[in-house]
């Protein structure tokens, strides 16, 4: 029986997870990718709580 390929999945996409990799792998793969993304969500955040405290209406 085929498996139906999945929409918006490449299949030949080399990124792609192996089999071989347990979930806790995948999640320290993906945390590692980009260790700056949450710091520089953290900081657009705070920025934004500034910007709505000292604006005035």
């Amino acid at each position: 029986m085929n498996d139906p390929v999945q929409p918006g999945i490449d299949p030949d996409d080399t990124l792609a997870e192996s089999p071989e990799e347990t979930p806790e792998e995948i999640v320290a793969r993906n945390l590692a990718k980009s260790p700056t993304r949450g710091m520089c969500a953290a900081i657009l955040a705070l920025q934004s709580i500034a910007l709505g405290l000292t604006t005035r209406c």
